[in-house]
């Protein structure tokens, strides 16, 4: 019938056109795959409900999955509830998704808790945590604990744990052996004299500096020593500070230039004032010609 349709409606229409005279197909779409559905709404709840871009939304969707908004739900509503702006959720969502899955009271609030005891401010708690969120998902018991207990009999006060994590400007330092890790570098200072009040104040403001590896640092104090400064100075601990966030290359150079510099010139540096630290930072910062004329 069809076919008889065709021959008949070709004879008046133009030939060319009758491409478009094909039987249409009944035949239904195959229907979505369930997990393309939930990748769908997970990258529309990360963009909607927690401020991703959608590139980010896409990204973060290939490390969690969400089949419903129940969950996800009630972690932002505990992030809102414990002071977390739209900015922070979004910075935590997009560098731990897998967080948004996880139990607000069983895991999230005895972190929160713990960080308040040591003294963090609920701003300072949201801050830290939008930052470096990997803090959320370690072991309170197992990785948290111990290193806050070794810092605890190190420093002697929760301030000054506090300050020695807010200085590292991350997590690290409560993530890892810590008695293993700094405590080697702790006697190494004191076995070349440096004042265990100076060593409690390199722990507490300058943590990072301590994340060297042990024979790295212990090279660093014998150079820091062998250009002449005081391991019992404070400008002792602030010079392994600098030479720490220096390249190898950096600081051999810096090493040799102090150390040449020493005798006359250095004793006139001196009695003007101009400390070690300070010659550092210029040498640091490339200002050579003002120290050579």
């Amino acid at each position: 019938m069809f076919c008889l349709l065709r021959r008949r409606l070709s004879s008046v229409i133009d030939p060319s056109q009758t491409q478009f005279l094909r039987p249409i197909s009944t035949t239904p779409p195959p229907p979505q795959n369930p997990s393309d559905q939930s990748s769908s709404f997970t990258v529309s709840y990360l963009v909607n409900s927690c401020g991703l871009s959608p590139e980010s939304a896409l990204s973060a969707s290939k490390k969690v999955v969400f089949k419903s908004p129940s969950k996800p739900d009630l972690v932002l509503h505990f992030l809102r509830n414990h002071g977390f702006s739209n900015t922070q959720i979004a910075n935590l969502a997009t560098k731990r998704p897998s967080l948004l899955l996880a139990k607000p009271e069983l895991t999230l609030l005895p972190k929160l808790k713990f960080l308040k005891e040591v003294g963090f401010s609920d701003g300072e708690i949201a801050d830290f945590l939008s930052k470096d969120p990997t803090f959320l998902c370690r072991s309170l018991e197992r990785k948290i604990k111990p290193s806050y207990d070794y810092l605890k009999s190190l420093l002697g006060t929760n301030g000054k744990v506090a300050a020695a994590i807010k200085s590292s400007r991350s997590s690290w330092i409560l993530q890892f052996d810590l008695e293993r890790i700094i405590g080697y570098k702790v006697e190494i200072l004191r076995k070349h004299g440096v004042p265990e009040d100076n060593i409690v104040k390199l722990v507490t403001a300058k943590t990072r500096s301590l994340g060297n590896n042990n024979d790295r640092f212990e090279e660093l104090v014998r150079n820091v020593k062998k250009i002449g400064i005081d391991p019992s100075s404070t400008q002792f601990v602030k010079a392994i500070y600098i030479f720490s966030g220096m390249n190898k290359k950096t600081m051999d150079s810096s090493y040799g230039y102090l150390g040449v510099m020493g005798g006359v010139k250095m004793k006139l540096f001196q009695q003007l004032g101009i400390s070690h630290f300070a010659l550092m930072c210029l040498r640091r910062s490339s200002r050579r010609d003002w120290i050579s004329s």
